[in-house]
């Protein structure tokens, strides 16, 4: 299920994300919840530096939980295991034709890495992940039909998920993000 997502910042877009997060257009503290409707055509600014946002979705809990303020700090080429907010590449789900979208993920591998998925057993490079930090009960990859694939991650690229599996859209079924995409880590 991909969480909806309304975004308020300077130019007031909606936009859409697979953990939805709202900031407040002052730039200080967020309000969960803020929504505003687009009535013009406008281009939507990313969050800038310092700039806090406010989890809305169930893609990311237990470690990230909706209405926790979160703020993304530049991070030049992300590491396996970090979490990351980052602008949805094109083929990423839009609310509206031109929007942007923001969504937070784990990066769970980087460019030349292989992830590949058998009997719901997550492998990166050959090796198992043991990742202590899913959701209770969540499958830790066969969601979305990723069971039995193989992904070779392209350079300048990662593939990211959401610990709680089986509530998150991400790499599994729309591709991996451009590192240039990252706005940040959290945390």
């Amino acid at each position: 299920m991909v969480e909806r997502l309304k975004r308020v910042g300077r130019v007031g877009a909606v936009v859409l994300g697979l953990v939805a997060i709202a900031a407040c257009s002052s730039g200080g503290a967020p309000t969960p919840g803020v929504t505003a409707t687009v009535t013009s055509t406008v281009t939507p600014t990313p969050p800038t530096t310092g700039e806090a946002l406010t989890i809305a979705g169930a893609n990311m809990e237990h470690t990230l939980t909706p209405g926790q303020s979160v703020t993304p700090v530049p991070v030049g080429s992300p590491a396996r295991g970090a979490i990351i907010a980052f602008n949805g590449p094109p083929g990423w789900p839009r609310e509206h034709e031109g929007s942007a979208s923001i969504f937070v993920s784990r990066v769970i591998a980087v460019g030349g890495d292989t992830v590949a998925c058998t009997r719901d057993v997550l492998v990166v490079n050959g090796t198992v992940r043991h990742e202590t930090y899913l959701y209770p009960h969540s499958h830790p990859c066969s969601g979305d039909g990723f069971e039995g694939k193989t992904v070779h991650v392209p350079l300048g690229q990662v593939f990211v998920m959401g610990d709680h599996r089986d509530d998150s859209e991400d790499s599994r079924v729309n591709g991996t993000v451009p590192v240039t995409d990252v706005l940040g880590k959290i945390g």
